[in-house]
């Protein structure tokens, strides 16, 4: 047409795309609401969470958003969510060994005789001794220890034939002329003698176990 000017038709630029949502961000998130509800289900329920299983499962998810996310962005603060939650596991697996405590502080236990032996020991926190050197065994005995956090020490008679089944969450194991230390240690080993059995089962949460003539 006369007069009017053909002008060519100009799209307008798309808009940029939204940044996406830092990984860490999404992980964090996830976990708050993961551990408020178990927190929650936990106080106003009589269901029991087992935090056993669900800090490893949050664990789990951490490692999953670090492999995600470790080449597109980030990750250092997920990093240290997933370094504070492996420390959670490993102490919650630890105190799981030992369930409820009691007493706390220093406490020696010295029979003399078969009769005061005792057939389960417990103890919370400090540090325990059991001594059984005195006792004149006949017959085979067993003997449970649990104990949460600290140091404890059990001295058998000399003579004794001595089964040791030791587990600790975090901590070393001094059995006798052997020593290992770490995380979720277990020792199976029998020790021979001249005179009974002596079963001794044994479970501490953190800290040192020490078996001794």
């Amino acid at each position: 047409m006369i007069g009017i000017e053909e002008r060519p038709l100009v799209t307008p630029p798309l808009p940029p795309p939204p940044p996406p949502v830092p990984i860490g961000r999404l992980i964090t998130g996830a976990l708050v609401v993961l551990v408020g509800i178990g927190w929650m289900v936990d106080v106003t329920t009589e269901t029991t969470v087992a935090w056993g299983l669900l800090l490893p499962a949050a664990l789990m998810l951490v490692g999953l958003g670090v492999l995600y996310g470790a080449r597109r962005q980030d990750v250092g603060g997920l990093i240290t969510v997933g370094v504070l939650l492996t420390i959670a596991t490993v102490i919650s697996g630890a105190v799981s060994f030992v369930g409820p405590w009691s007493g706390a502080g220093q406490v020696s236990e010295v029979p003399t005789a078969v009769a005061d032996v005792r057939a389960v020991y417990e103890h919370g926190v400090g540090d325990y001794l059991l001594d059984l050197g005195a006792v004149q065994f006949v017959d085979d005995q067993t003997i449970s220890l649990t104990m949460g956090v600290g140091a404890a020490r059990v001295v058998v008679p000399r003579d004794a034939t001595v089964v040791v089944h030791a587990e600790t969450g975090i901590g070393k194991l001094v059995m006798f002329e052997r020593t290992i230390d770490g995380v979720g240690l277990s020792l199976d080993r029998t020790w021979p003698g001249s005179g009974p059995t002596i079963h001794i089962n044994a479970e501490l949460g953190i800290g040192e176990l020490e078996i001794q003539r």
